[in-house]
C-alpha cells in the first residue's frame, strides 16, 4: 500500500529522485569519456607512445575529478532520502532506494523506470569499462616485461642461459663471471 504523500512531500521526493537520476546520467556521460579514452590507451600503448598516454592519463585524472564530485552530489540527495524515510544512510543502496520508491505514491513511483534506466546503462558502461582496462593493464604488463628483457639483454643479464657446459648442464652464468652491474634493470 503505497504511503500517503502531501503534495510537498511529493514534490520533494520527486525532486530528490531526479537529481539521483541527473547525477547518474552525468556519471554515464563521463564513465563513457573515460571508456573512450581507456580504447584510444590502447592503440596508443601498442605505438608506445609515452606522451599521448601521460595525456590521456591527465584526461583521466580530470575526469574522475568530475565523477567524484557527482558522486558527492548523489550522496548528499540519497541522504536526504534516507532522512525522509527514516532510513540508515549507510544502508540505503540504489537497490533499496528502488524498493522504497516502489511503496510512494505514483507520482513518485513513475520515476523507477527512468532510474532503472539509468541504473543499467551505467552498470554496463562501468563493465565495459573495466574490460577495456584490463585489457590496457595486460598490454602494460606485457611492454614493461619486454622493456626488462631488453634491459637485461644490453645489459649482458640474461634470464636463464643456453650455453651447457662440458658436462651437459647449463651454464650458470650467476657464477661465472661475477659481475656487478651499475644499472638496476628492473623499470
Amino acid at each position: 500500500m503505497p504511503a500517503f504523500r502531501t503534495d510537498t512531500e511529493i514534490e520533494t521526493f520527486s525532486n530528490l529522485v531526479n537529481e539521483i537520476i541527473k547525477s547518474i546520467v552525468a556519471e554515464v556521460e563521463l564513465h563513457k569519456k573515460l571508456l573512450e579514452n581507456a580504447k584510444t590507451k590502447q592503440q596508443v600503448i601498442l605505438d608506445r607512445d609515452i606522451d599521448k598516454l601521460q595525456e590521456l592519463t591527465r584526461w583521466d585524472e580530470a575526469i574522475l575529478e568530475e565523477v567524484a564530485k557527482w558522486e558527492d552530489h548523489m550522496e548528499q540527495t540519497a541522504k536526504a532520502l534516507a532522512v525522509l524515510w527514516r532510513e540508515d544512510p549507510h544502508n540505503l543502496s540504489m537497490s533499496r532506494i528502488l524498493e522504497l520508491l516502489s511503496d510512494e505514491p505514483e507520482a513518485i513511483k513513475s520515476l523507477v523506470p527512468q532510474l532503472e534506466e539509468a541504473k543499467k546503462e551505467f552498470q554496463v558502461i562501468l563493465e565495459e569499462l573495466k574490460l577495456q582496462n584490463d585489457k590496457n593493464t595486460i598490454l602494460l604488463r606485457r611492454s614493461l616485461a619486454v622493456v626488462n628483457y631488453s634491459l637485461d639483454v644490453v645489459l649482458g643479464q640474461s634470464q636463464e642461459s643456453s650455453i651447457y657446459n662440458d658436462k651437459g648442464r647449463r651454464y650458470d652464468s650467476k657464477n661465472s663471471a661475477g659481475k656487478k652491474r651499475i644499472f638496476d634493470t628492473q623499470v
